[in-house]
């Protein structure tokens, strides 16, 4: 009996120390591949698709008539953060691992002002677009549910959503005049909440 005992207490240990062994061994492997000072083979990857491209051009013509900036993939925690500094840079982690398909954008402080989420008909949301809007909703930042659309009810869109700040806006993004003071800069008011802005 006791052999027996001792014949399962030894596969017992073999199979625990096989076990460490292939443990140290996988977390060797995985630092080698963390290692920065051996990187792989790398490639350029496009950020935005097709549809993603004809949105951006289009948004970059219309955020200029309008005095503004506009971005595409910004991480979320690179537009908001949190309010109490305790909690920032966690919160800061935490919201890096959403992805805003395009942000609008004060032209002389870059801070966020609105968002746009590009939708397609028919579609369930995608759960990183209700990740953005409920962080929006807490910001008191407006958005905007993009489908089918045309320029000049792309325009349309965004100065019904961020009036009155457009001139404030050009203001800030206006050169100083030759030879003289520069513009007074104004600053930006929060616009109110609007959780129902889908169109």
């Amino acid at each position: 009996m006791s052999i027996f005992v001792n014949i399962i207490v030894f596969i017992l240990a073999c199979g625990t120390i096989s076990c460490l062994i292939a443990m140290f061994y996988l977390a060797s492997q995985g630092e080698k591949k963390l290692n920065l000072k051996n990187l792989p083979s790398l490639e350029p990857r496009a950020l935005l698709n097709k549809s993603e491209s004809g949105l951006t051009g289009d948004l970059s013509i219309v955020c200029e008539k309008l005095g503004l900036r506009s971005f595409a993939k910004v991480g979320l925690g690179e537009l908001l953060q949190a309010k109490d500094e305790d909690i920032r840079q966690r919160w800061r982690e935490a919201l890096m691992a959403y992805e805003v398909d395009f942000a609008i954008c004060d032209p002389r402080t870059y801070k966020l002002l609105m968002v746009i989420l590009p939708v397609e008909q028919g579609a369930p949301m995608k759960p990183r677009h209700d990740m953005v809007i409920r962080a929006m909703g807490k910001a008191e930042i407006p958005y905007l549910q993009l489908g089918n659309y045309n320029r000049a009810g792309l325009e349309k869109a965004i100065k019904e959503r961020l009036e009155p700040n457009l001139d404030k806006a050009a203001a800030s993004a206006a050169p100083a005049k030759k030879g003289g003071r520069p513009e007074t800069q104004v600053s930006w008011s929060e616009p109110e909440p609007e959780p129902e802005l889908a169109s």
